[in-house]
């Protein structure tokens, strides 16, 4: 297996995954944009493939950085495209709902007192650098439980929801190799993106991350290639600390809203550091927190206008 590492605008990276063997398979693609696609294509051809020789390409969730080139490697291949079914609904209507989603998590912005240039900002995303994504047409979906070939090897998969509203990751139980897209990242630490939680409020993302890489854990996977960042040697030590850097932030949180009264956008400024302080992947982190605080009755909250204060009970 190859980690294949992409650019993501300016600054960012995301990763793909080649998997070699009976089924030539790429496991999320990167952005529909030329830079990124001809990256990918090099790493294909320097593992003696080319991009035409793929069979499967499987998305581990419908987030446009990791399906973006999906629709047009597969018209060049002719290669199966496989999601679990949520993410298979989305990636074929896209971009039905692209709009509202963004709208959501401005909204979730707007309430958390965020200042009304970095919702602009947020916004701006949408001007990428990158050509957009367009839809996929999905050959075969996949849910928890069911067993796929990728390569030589028969992988289980595994739905791991809390970064997006569905994801699957992939564990091959005999080299204890495990696949886990967002849910688990190079970096470490959560992933909280805001969608609209199924069970309305309060949003439980946070707490459905915890759940997820719980039930990793007992996989204990040693190799993990994930989503974004560098391939992790320790997986089954990664899932420990990144679950305890979660407990240890959620007390952080509850120990400031419980002395006072605070805005979303105050404690997300006061848990992180420059330059996280004041950006909207740390509010994003922050309204996680809190609301999962919140889903636990530890906390409650009440919008007074427009904002939602939390604080204790």
């Amino acid at each position: 297996m190859t980690l294949v590492d992409l650019p993501l605008g300016r600054e960012r990276r995301v990763n793909a995954v080649l998997v070699e063997g009976a089924k030539l398979t790429l496991v999320d693609t990167g952005v529909n944009d030329p830079e990124s696609i001809a990256i990918l294509e090099q790493a294909i051809a320097g593992r003696g493939h080319q991009i035409e020789d793929l069979q499967q390409i499987v998305i581990t969730h419908a987030h446009p950085d990791h399906f973006g080139a999906a629709r047009q490697l597969a018209e060049r291949s002719g290669a199966t495209v496989i999601a679990d079914p949520v993410s298979a609904a989305s990636l074929v209507s896209y971009p039905k709902g692209s709009q509202q989603y963004g709208e959501i998590r401005a909204a979730f912005m707007r309430e958390a007192g965020a200042p009304e240039t970095l919702v602009e900002q947020f916004g701006q995303r949408g001007v990428r650098t990158w050509v957009p994504a367009e839809s996929v047409p999905v050959g075969s979906t996949v849910d928890d439980g069911d067993q796929i070939q990728m390569g030589d090897t028969t992988w289980q998969v595994v739905q791991t929801p809390g970064h997006a509203i569905s994801e699957i990751s992939f564990v091959d139980r005999a080299s204890r190799t495990l696949l886990s897209g967002d849910i688990i990242l190079g970096s470490g630490g959560a992933s909280v993106t805001l969608y609209a939680y199924p069970g309305g409020r309060p949003g439980r993302w946070v707490l459905d991350i915890l759940a997820s890489l719980d039930r990793l854990a007992t996989f204990q996977p040693r190799r993990i290639l994930p989503g974004h960042g560098r391939e992790i040697s320790d997986g089954a030590r990664a899932i420990a600390e990144r679950r305890a850097g979660i407990l240890r932030r959620l007390e952080e949180v509850e120990r400031l809203v419980q002395k006072q009264p605070l805005l979303a956008w105050e404690v997300s400024l006061a848990i992180y550091e420059p330059p996280l302080a004041g950006s909207w992947p740390s509010l994003f982190q922050t309204i996680g927190y809190l609301e999962a605080l919140e889903a636990q009755g530890k906390i409650r909250s009440t919008v007074e206008h427009g904002q939602r204060i939390y604080g204790s009970h």
